[in-house]
């Protein structure tokens, strides 16, 4: 993500972390980096670093009369899973550090779910081809050790329903009903019926 949400003030932000996780703020600087979410670089008065994200209730949601709480509750399974895999044994998976609650996460601003990581110096890699075969095979380790996670891995993670995010959208989109302006090879779908952008899909 480019930019942090508009309605997502620092302070706000700063005061989550001070009430969730005891974190009190000396610095933080917003990292357009990743996808989906929105990312902060914080140092505590303490001088530790942590990776902060933020992401969007709304957008994890599978249709638009689904309340934010069915959001909420998808972003924390997802969290928790990675909390359970790391417990039980497969340190190469950066889990959220527990909020003084014991979740993964805490809301913000009603609309935002917030999570604190540990800050890791590390190197990244470009998508495509491995850099060299002990780099796939290192890779191949990390996917075969989570498949043989005990069930206690599993615990807090949710079955796919294959429900289709924003179908209700789409299909508001193809019914001929909808108003859709600009619709140019490389213009996006404006306006639907619904009243979402297609980038809020």
């Amino acid at each position: 993500m480019l930019a942090p949400p508009a309605d997502l003030r620092d302070p706000a932000l700063a005061a989550s972390l001070e009430s969730g996780w005891g974190l009190t703020v000396a610095a933080m600087t917003y990292r357009a980096v990743g996808w989906g979410s929105h990312h902060w670089d914080v140092t505590g008065t303490d001088r530790q670093r942590w990776f902060v994200t933020v992401d969007e209730l709304e957008n994890k949601r599978h249709s638009e009369s689904e309340p934010l709480a069915a959001g909420f509750g998808r972003l924390r399974g997802a969290l928790a899973a990675a909390g359970d895999l790391q417990a039980c044994g497969r340190p190469f998976v950066v889990a959220p550090v527990p909020a003084r609650d014991g979740e993964p996460l805490t809301r913000v601003g009603g609309r935002f779910g917030v999570a604190v990581y540990p800050f890791i110096d590390g190197q990244s890699f470009e998508w495509g081809e491995f850099t060299s075969p002990e780099h796939r095979l290192g890779v191949l380790g990390m996917l075969a050790a989570v498949h043989a996670a005990p069930a206690a891995a599993r615990r807090n993670a949710l079955t796919d329903d294959f429900a289709v995010p924003c179908r209700d959208a789409v299909e508001a989109a193809c019914d001929g009903a909808g108003v859709i302006a600009d619709c140019g090879p490389a213009s996006p779908i404006r306006e639907i019926r619904c009243g979402r952008t297609a980038a809020g899909c």
